[in-house]
């Protein structure tokens, strides 16, 4: 029915409330479109039907129809739009980062446990797992409001730039005792390696309760700014 992504995109346009954006490939790890299939594409946009009509979705009290899917119209259609491959993400959960080939990123969890990996620094720009270790860095150092998510780079990866982990790992959370706080944390690592070192900290655990991290410190280069 669809022979190319232009025809999806064309064919949803006409019949969604609202679609947002698209994108051939996800950056966010866990996620991916089947490249064997026809029209392998993630469409983003809003999905509800306000329509009213009984026909479609459970009837109201007054009779109308409750909130309801806009498959509910076109179900042969948006199940065969699924067989073709395309998957749809609702737009407010998402971003794509299109300076850096179009991959789409989650902006909200779909779990305790998930750590972002698209950032938007102060400037509006992105940062994402294919910008180097050295960009993430720049925004990151010597700020102990911010953390790389540890499935971005790790520990081994700053210790491969010459960090040296500071006192393991700390927690933060809702159990006693779970109170590392980063700013007490840089002001530590100040006044045992002195003044001119550079911070970085590293989110290595998210859970419902509590999120675990470390901290890392090197000399400070005599050509490095604070």
């Amino acid at each position: 029915m669809f022979d190319t992504h232009q025809s999806v995109i064309d064919y949803l346009e006409a019949v969604l409330p609202e679609l947002s954006d698209y994108a051939s490939e996800y950056g966010e790890p866990g996620y991916s479109l089947d490249e064997t299939a026809a029209t392998p594409l993630a469409v983003f946009g809003y999905y509800w039907c306000k329509c009213g009509d009984p026909k479609y979705g459970e009837p109201n009290r007054d009779g109308s129809a409750s909130l309801h899917g806009i498959d509910a119209h076109y179900p042969q259609t948006f199940a065969r739009l699924e067989e073709q491959g395309v998957v749809f993400e609702w737009y407010d959960e998402w971003i794509i980062d299109h300076e850096n080939g179009g991959k789409a990123y989650r902006t909200t969890g779909d779990s305790y446990f998930w750590k972002p990996s698209l950032l938007v620094t102060d400037n509006g720009d992105y940062l994402t797992p294919d910008d180097d270790l050295d960009s993430w860095l720049d925004y990151m150092m010597n700020e102990p409001t911010r953390c790389i998510p540890g499935h971005i780079y790790n520990g081994a990866d700053l210790e491969a730039a010459g960090f040296v982990k500071y006192n393991g790992r700390f927690e933060n959370g809702w159990h006693p005792g779970q109170d590392a706080d980063p700013t007490a944390i840089t002001a530590e690592i100040h006044e045992a390696h002195g003044p001119d070192v550079d911070i970085v900290f590293i989110l290595d655990e998210t859970s419902q309760f509590y999120v675990e991290f470390s901290a890392y410190h090197r000399a400070r280069k005599e050509d490095d700014e604070d």
